[in-house]
């Protein structure tokens, strides 16, 4: 085989190799911060259990959320999740701007309300405080359960 045929044939290959290993999934941050940004966590939480392969980062401004929430996910390949509270309202979740401490992140079940994560990926949350989630009840994991439950979704 000439070099120039040799030459041809990788030129052609190659969009076929690229085609056959798909577009990377494009890793996702995204800031709630009432003040600063319109996104709300229900939101941000729906997108990462819709997200696929690449890593979901949900950083939250400090203050009290209500929210109530039960969410699954199970596809394949699912998306890790990054939870992270403690940045200064009104900067756009500027990391320079993060300090649990002084801009407390937490999140309230308004005493009914019930918080449960089925992640099928790596789950890491960090600088949030989870209050008065009691008296809801969620079937994660496939049986009534109260308060804050994260559960980890095994294959059989």
């Amino acid at each position: 085989m000439t070099t120039t045929l040799r030459n041809s044939l990788w030129i052609l290959a190659f969009p076929i190799i690229a085609l056959a290993h798909g577009p990377k999934a494009e890793a996702a941050t995204i800031c709630v911060d009432p003040g600063h940004t319109p996104t709300d966590l229900f939101t941000a939480l729906t997108t990462w259990v819709n997200a696929t392969g690449a890593a979901t980062t949900i950083k939250v401004a400090g203050g009290t959320y209500a929210i109530s929430a039960s969410l699954t996910q199970l596809h394949d390949p699912a998306s890790p999740l990054v939870l992270l509270g403690g940045y200064k309202p009104n900067t756009g979740c500027d990391d320079g701007q993060r300090n649990i401490t002084a801009y407390a992140t937490t999140l309230d079940g308004g005493g009914t309300g019930v918080f449960g994560l089925e992640p099928a990926a790596p789950t890491t949350i960090d600088g949030l405080a989870f209050s008065n989630y009691f008296g809801g009840t969620t079937n994660v994991s496939g049986a009534p359960q109260q308060g804050v439950v994260i559960n980890a979704v095994r294959s059989t």
